[in-house]
C-alpha cells in the first residue's frame, strides 16, 4: 500500500502562524502591564508597587483620590502629607520630582486641570526652572491615546526597571525578608520621593558645598542675561496662560538658605532673580496666593539645610503652618514685593556680616 504524502504548508498558513503568535505574545505583554501597572496608568495601588517619581505623576494625577495637589522639585517632597491633612482639613496628592522644570510643570498642572478633581493646587516656584525646557516625565504618560498606550507597554522602563524591582520587592516580601524603610516608603504614596533620611543637614556641610562650588558658573551665567530673562519670561506666560479659571492656586518661592542669595551676589545673577520674582507676582491670576519664603530666617540657619538650596523636613513643616495662617506675613503681591525683596537684600548683608570668614583669607579653617 502506498502512503500518502503529507502537503507541505503553504507559505500563507506560515504567515498566519506567523501574526497569530505575535499577537498573542502582544496581548499576553498588554495584559501583564495592564495588571501590574507600575506607572498606575489605569489604577492606584498604595503600598503594592515600587514608585519611580519621574514616571508615576501623570498616573496619580489621573487616578489618585484627592481635592488638593501639591507638586513642585525636590524641594517639596520632604512634605509631611498627614500634616498637610490636619493643618488644612485636604485630601492631598504630593507630585515631587527631582530637577523638576517648566516643561514638565505646566504639562502636570495642565493634566490636573483636565482631569478635574484639585480644588486647590500648591505649587513650589523654583528659580531656575524657568530657564530650562528639559522634560523628565516622557510623553507617552502624560496622553491617553492608542500610540501612547502602546509605548506604554513596550517601553524599556517598565519590562527591564520597573517589573523586575517590583517583582524583586514583591518576593522578598512573600519569604518573610523584612524590608529597610527606604524601600517600604518608596511603595507609600505620601513618602515614595522623600529623601531626608539620606542627607546630612548640619552648618559644616553646607559650608563645605559652597566652598566646592563656589566658583561654578550656573545656567544663568553661561548664557546672555538678556536672553534668559526673555526666555524665562515668556515661560511664565506660557504657564500662567494654562492655568485654569475655577481653581484656587498657592504659588510659593522655596526658601533657599541666605548663602545660596549669597552666591549669586558673588557670581552677579541675583538681580536677574529679583526681577524673575516681580515678573512672576505680577502676571498670575488676581485670585491666586503667594507666599515668598525667601526672607525669611529660616534661611539664615544653615543647620536647615543639607547643602545650598535644599531643607530638612523642619522647614517643610513650617511651611504648612504658614499655608494655613491666613494672616501669615510671607504672603505677597505687586504691592509689597519690592518691600519683601529688600528684606532679602538686607538678610544676605547680614549673613555676610556673621560669617564673614567665608570671604576672607582665612575661609580655610573650613
Amino acid at each position: 500500500m502506498i502512503k500518502e504524502c503529507k502537503k507541505p504548508i503553504l507559505g500563507w498558513k506560515w504567515f498566519i502562524y506567523f501574526i497569530s503568535c505575535i499577537a498573542i505574545i502582544a496581548m499576553s505583554s498588554a495584559l501583564v502591564i495592564f495588571l501590574i501597572d507600575p506607572c498606575f496608568q489605569y489604577r492606584v495601588k498604595n503600598n503594592s508597587l515600587f514608585f519611580f517619581e519621574r514616571y508615576v505623576g501623570p498616573g496619580l494625577i489621573s487616578n489618585y483620590d484627592y481635592d488638593t495637589l501639591v507638586i513642585g522639585s525636590s524641594r517639596v517632597q520632604n512634605f509631611d502629607m498627614d500634616l498637610f491633612r490636619e493643618k488644612l482639613n485636604v485630601k492631598p496628592l504630593l507630585i515631587g520630582i527631582g530637577g523638576l522644570q517648566i516643561n514638565d510643570l505646566t504639562r502636570l498642572v495642565e493634566k490636573a486641570n483636565s482631569v478635574g478633581r484639585a480644588k486647590t493646587y500648591y505649587i513650589c516656584i523654583d528659580l531656575s526652572m524657568f530657564i530650562d525646557d528639559r522634560q523628565l516625565v516622557p510623553d507617552y504618560l502624560y496622553d491617553e491615546d492608542t500610540i501612547s498606550r502602546g509605548k506604554y507597554m513596550t517601553s524599556y522602563e517598565v519590562w527591564f526597571r520597573f517589573i523586575p524591582m517590583d517583582f524583586g520587592v514583591k518576593t522578598a516580601k512573600a519569604v518573610g525578608i523584612e524590608l529597610k524603610p527606604e524601600f517600604t516608603d518608596k511603595m507609600n504614596i505620601d513618602k515614595f520621593a522623600d529623601w531626608s533620611n539620606r542627607v546630612n543637614f548640619s552648618e559644616d556641610t553646607v559650608i563645605e558645598d559652597f566652598l566646592k562650588n563656589r566658583n561654578i558658573t550656573s545656567v544663568s551665567d553661561q548664557v546672555d542675561k538678556e536672553c534668559s530673562m526673555t526666555l524665562m519670561k515668556a515661560n511664565i506666560e506660557n504657564f500662567v496662560s494654562g492655568l485654569g479659571d475655577g481653581e484656587k492656586y498657592v504659588f510659593f518661592f522655596s526658601p533657599y538658605s541666605a548663602l545660596w542669595w549669597c552666591n549669586t551676589e558673588d557670581n552677579g545673577t541675583d538681580g536677574q532673580y529679583y526681577e524673575l520674582k516681580k515678573y512672576f507676582v505680577d502676571h498670575v491670576p488676581d485670585n491666586s496666593l503667594i507666599y515668598d519664603f525667601q526672607y525669611a530666617d529660616v534661611t539664615l540657619d544653615l543647620n536647615n539645610y543639607c547643602d545650598l538650596g535644599h531643607y530638612g523636613p523642619d522647614v517643610n513643616d513650617w511651611m504648612i503652618e504658614q499655608f494655613a495662617n491666613p494672616y501669615s506675613e510671607f504672603i505677597v503681591n505687586s504691592d509689597n514685593i519690592e518691600e519683601k525683596i529688600d528684606i532679602l537684600r538686607e538678610n544676605i548683608v547680614r549673613f555676610k556680616e556673621d560669617h564673614a570668614i567665608l570671604w576672607s583669607d582665612e575661609q580655610s579653617v573650613y
